[in-house]
């Protein structure tokens, strides 16, 4: 049965964040994420919001 097509169960999908063996990003939860997301967000402009997002929580954690 394809995870992505059933429609009659919930889907919960989970991970650990401090898992130091598997990237969160290179993750099951990343791989079905991206499967089902309808906007592409490989395009540069999302590349750089990203990165605005990981400057400003990097700043933040430095400040507090």
């Amino acid at each position: 049965m394809n995870f992505s097509n059933t429609t009659n169960c919930f889907k919960i999908v989970t991970c650990d964040p401090l898992d130091d063996t598997i990237d969160q990003f290179n993750s099951l939860m990343a791989g079905a994420a991206k499967h089902q997301a309808k906007t592409d967000y490989s395009t540069d402009e999302y590349r750089l919001f990203f990165e605005s997002l990981v400057y400003v929580c990097d700043y933040e954690e430095r400040v507090f």
